[in-house]
Parts: C-alpha cells; structure tokens; sequence
C-alpha cells in the first residue's frame, strides 16, 4: 500500500498564540486533517470502504515539538501508517521547516468507530491495508502516571464548536484546552502524551485537573469517569 502521504502548508496567524508560535491544537488538527485524506487516497475512507456508521477516532498521542513554526512558515509533513496493533492502527508525522529542520514529531494510534453503539468496531478491509505498512508497529504512549503536585481544579462546559461530524468533541479540543490551562501559567507545550479514554458527548459537566511539578498534567472528567489525560513537558513563554 501507498505507506506515506506529503503535504505542504504555510502557517497562518490564526492558528498561532499570542506568542506568535503555532498552537498545539492547531497542529493536532492540521494531522487529522492530513490523514483523512491519506485515508481516502488509500480508499478507507468515507468516500471508499468505511459505511456512514464507522469514523475513525484517535485514542493516543505522543508528541514533540522541535523547532516552532510562526505564520509565514512553510511546512512540509510527512505522515505513515505502521502495521495494525489487533483492532489499533498507529500512524506517525513528522513536519520540517523550508530550511530542512524538523518542527514537530507525533506518534498516534487509531481505531475505528461505531457511531451508533459508540463502541470500537472493525472492518475487515482495513486489516489488510495495515498488513502492508512497511515495518513494525510503532509502540503506544505509555499508561498515564499522575504527578505529585499541588493542582488546579475547574469546571466547564463544552461549545458548539468543540464538536465533529462524529458526534463528539474533536480531538484537538482536549489538546486546546491543555493549551489554555498552560497558557494560564505562561507556558507553553514542548512535549506531549495524551490518552483519549471516554469520548465526550454534547450536554456533558465536565471538570479538569491541571498541575505542574516541572512537567505537566492536564485531565479532563466527566462525573467521576476520566475522558482524557495527557502529561509532557513545556518552556515559559519570553
């Protein structure tokens, strides 16, 4: 199978923060972007094996962040699947700035989506797909271990716009909202592993848990069930 898929980008100003450097979120989101249409260039896709019922969802992501890019860079990204883990199939990125440096690496797993049960399912097709990646799987982020930290409690609220086509708030939500509880401290993210552990529906109370111990953490729950956790490390922003 077509293992890699490239694509250009030139940063705007809206996807960077008030420090003018491109936000984690909107990396997450360009990635998710890239690979929809690896996935429909390989034909699983919605627009080629996937019925309406299956989406693809991101369950796990680590990543790093080399060199920052700023609006007006240009951006090359390179993105490859690995062979499947069972019903997981990992992925990996890798983005380099005009002159040759890397800006950002990811690695992520992803599984597929019954909409309608809103449980992990399969398709028979996309097995084999993986079958052909060239080496072996790429290893997961590890379980998350919460740090020993004095921390930061909130509750809030979902937006219309924290939501997809899937029903549920998209995974570059989870990762802007950990931006904004480190913006908070005036920092910003270096390095990040993230497990997405229960998706989140429209109308849910939602509360997170934010510390800093030299590294980070950053949790998100709804009632006592945990919906996301990430932890990594970050730079004070200048």
């Amino acid at each position: 199978m077509p293992n890699s898929y490239v694509e250009k980008h030139i940063v705007t100003t809206c996807e960077c923060g008030p420090d003018g450097v491109m936000r984690a979120d909107a990396w997450f989101s360009w990635y998710q972007n890239a690979a929809a249409v690896h996935a429909s260039s390989l034909g699983c896709g919605h627009d080629g094996i996937l019925p309406a019922d299956m989406a693809w969802i991101l369950l796990d992501v680590h990543a790093v962040w080399e060199n920052h890019a700023r609006a007006g860079d240009e951006l090359a990204l390179v993105t490859s699947v690995a062979q499947s883990i069972h019903w997981l199939y990992p992925r990996v990125f890798e983005s380099r700035l005009a002159d040759g440096r890397i800006a950002a690496r990811a690695t992520t797993t992803w599984a597929l989506l019954d909409t309608a049960a809103r449980r992990i399912t399969r398709h028979p097709n996309i097995q084999a797909l993986h079958d052909g990646a060239a080496g072996g799987p790429a290893e997961r982020v590890p379980p998350f271990e919460p740090l020993d930290a004095p921390c930061v409690e909130r509750a809030f609220s979902t937006a219309a716009e924290d939501f997809d086509e899937n029903g549920h708030v998209n995974n570059a939500r989870y990762i802007a909202w950990a931006c904004a509880a480190l913006a908070e401290q005036n920092a910003r993210i270096n390095t990040v592993s993230a497990r997405y552990q229960r998706e989140i529906l429209p109308g849910e109370p939602l509360r997170s848990l934010a510390v800093d111990g030299g590294r980070f953490a950053y949790e998100i729950f709804s009632g006592e069930k945990r919906c996301f956790a990430a932890s990594g490390s970050y730079e004070e922003i200048i």
